[in-house]
């Protein structure tokens, strides 16, 4: 009995103890599977986060691609090929793949990158335009159509060979093309009227001036005109100008309009004293001064007419190709005239020349000179007319006056001739960040 006993306490005891170390071992499980579930939560919040950011990034990398919407012909891919890399993030076993989450992260991150520094090239394109229009702005100070194109060849132009560098002017069209081309075009029309008015107003006060010099006062004759247009040379000299030049200035100073004068002051072909007439109102220091200025005013406004009319200026070498494919098969006199003063209006007369003996060789070579003068009006001149001009030129008086106070006011005349610019003018200037 005492043995049995014993046995069962025994037995008891193991089945405790067998009891207590299952009791431990679901212990053991359940904290194990409290914390796999734990880590097995935080695995998917972790998850979760991170296709948050990834599908925000995305978002953000696309509307950052939408910026370039603004730009013709221009796509995020001509900046940056970085959004063709993006790798599925669903494994083949349909589960998301966390590295490649990652992976296209920082491959968004980096295109987005590239797109955002691509941008800013495109803004800065604005401030490099605003900053070099008057470059390439005419003399109106608008940028026109014709002009920016040239800006644009500027800028496509490589670094070494003197331009920009830029691959495009995307940036810069957009900054360009914002305004109406209308509106552009009539403030353009409206400074450009502005300016040749004061040019305008500047020539005709020249002109009077010429005019007057070359006029002969009371009681004078043409020996008092050549004395008062004599003067000393750098060395002391005393220069007396031409009697014949002086006349034939006269002569041409009656005409009413400073255009005509200075048309067919250029036109004057050099054999004929065209130079000699040209050289002694340029340098003589009793007209130099006003004689320049009357062609600033002149070549301005011709200038400006061009300008808004889209022109550009050809080179002379281009003008004499054009011109002796235009004369050939030309016979009429006349008509050769009319081509020539056509082609060497806007030239200067020194390239005058080039024209005229191609017009003389287009007629078999002979000498055309006493032909245009006549066409001109002055007929029979072969060469400086030696005229009596003292009654003549006094007839001047009759039909001319000088407008009151003329050589007062012309002290109040500045050289710089952006003092004509009206109060209008600068505010617009300064709209545009001109000036």
């Amino acid at each position: 009995m005492a043995l049995s006993s014993d046995l069962a306490a025994v037995f008891s005891l193991i089945q405790q103890q067998q009891a207590l170390e299952q009791r431990k071992e679901e212990r053991h499980q359940d904290t194990a599977l409290a914390i796999l579930s734990m880590d097995m939560r935080k695995a998917a919040i972790a998850q979760q986060i991170l296709l948050k950011e990834y599908y925000d990034k995305k978002a953000e990398v696309k509307q950052t691609e939408k910026m370039f919407d603004q730009y013709d012909n221009l796509k995020p891919s001509d900046v940056s090929q970085g959004g063709r890399d993006l790798i599925s993030i669903v494994d083949k076993q349909n589960n998301i793949d966390m590295n490649a989450i990652t992976s296209n992260l920082d491959m968004l991150s980096s295109y987005q990158s590239e797109l955002q520094s691509g941008l800013g090239e495109l803004k800065g394109q604005a401030q490099t335009l605003r900053e070099m229009q008057m470059d390439f702005a005419g003399a109106n100070r608008v940028l026109e159509p014709h002009e920016y194109e040239a800006f644009q060849e500027h800028a496509l132009t490589a670094l070494e060979e003197g331009g920009l560098g830029w691959e495009t002017t995307a940036g810069a069209d957009v900054a360009y093309f914002k305004k109406d081309p209308t509106t552009r075009y009539v403030e353009a029309l409206r400074i450009t009227e502005k300016m040749k008015s004061d040019e305008d107003t500047g020539a005709k006060g020249n002109y009077a001036i010429i005019q007057s010099i070359y006029t002969l006062g009371e009681g004078e004759d043409s020996d008092d005109l050549i004395e008062r247009l004599s003067y000393k040379d750098a060395s002391g000299n005393e220069v007396e100008p031409s009697e014949e030049v002086v006349a034939a200035i006269q002569r041409m100073a009656m005409q009413p309009s400073y255009d005509d004068f200075i048309t067919n002051l250029n036109a004057y072909p050099a054999d004929l004293g065209g130079d000699l007439i040209r050289d002694e109102l340029s340098s003589n220091p009793n007209t130099a001064m006003i004689y320049s200025n009357l062609n600033q005013n002149y070549n301005a406004i011709n200038t400006l007419d061009a300008e808004l009319a889209g022109i550009n200026q050809p080179t002379a070498e281009t003008n004499l190709d054009q011109f002796v494919s235009n004369i050939s098969g030309v016979t009429d006199k006349r008509a050769l005239f009319g081509l020539y003063d056509q082609f060497t209006s806007e030239l200067d007369p020194s390239q005058h020349e080039q024209f005229f003996n191609a017009m003389e060789a287009e007629l078999g070579g002979i000498d055309l000179g006493a032909s245009y003068m006549e066409f001109k009006g002055f007929a029979g001149a072969t060469t400086i007319p030696d005229i009596e001009i003292d009654g003549a030129l006094r007839s001047l008086e009759e039909g001319f006056a000088l407008p009151e106070n003329i050589f007062e006011e012309r002290t109040k005349i500045p050289e710089d001739r952006d003092y004509y610019m009206h109060d209008e003018l600068q505010q617009f200037l300064q709209e545009e960040g001109i000036k």
